[in-house]
């Protein structure tokens, strides 16, 4: 009984956790309200578009980036793990990986979409979602991180 007490209790607050970091992060709050997704797919998208930050901006860029954006290392935590090709089979994993190959900006992009996708949203998601959080910079006063995040989506 007590371990099954303690079990839920550590469920619970680990539950409790994830729902404050989201409902506590003024972001994700915006893109639930003006695109209509969920607070998982708010905080994995956006964690998704950070995470390809990461890996194609410099990391000073990166960090300009990211301490615009609020708990931007569990919003990275957030998004969803994407698969090796050999666990998907011939899917959209095994064109990412190909696409890395020949260009790592192509297989970052790719590997976004398929982030993207595994939250149950459209690719053309990320532009909706790169518009809100570069006006979120820019209403933080960082008009420098907006830029950066438009070189990361691509337009």
């Amino acid at each position: 009984m007590k371990k099954t007490l303690t079990s839920a209790v550590i469920v619970l607050s680990a539950l409790l956790l994830f729902t404050g970091m989201a409902q506590a992060n003024e972001l994700v709050n915006l893109l639930m309200s003006q695109l209509g997704v969920t607070q998982q797919q708010a905080a994995g998208g956006t964690g998704a578009i950070l995470k390809s930050a990461e890996e194609s901006l410099k990391p000073n860029e990166f960090q300009q980036l990211a301490s615009t954006i609020p708990e931007a290392d569990k919003l990275m935590a957030a998004a969803p793990k994407v698969e090796a090709p050999e666990q998907k089979g011939m899917g959209l994993g095994s064109l990412t990986s190909m696409a890395k190959q020949v260009s790592p900006e192509l297989g970052s992009k790719a590997e976004l979409a398929q982030s993207f996708q595994e939250l149950g949203l459209e690719k053309e998601m990320i532009g909706k979602f790169g518009n809100v959080i570069m006006d979120y910079c820019k209403q933080k006063g960082n008009n420098i991180a907006s830029s950066l995040l438009q070189k990361v989506i691509g337009f």
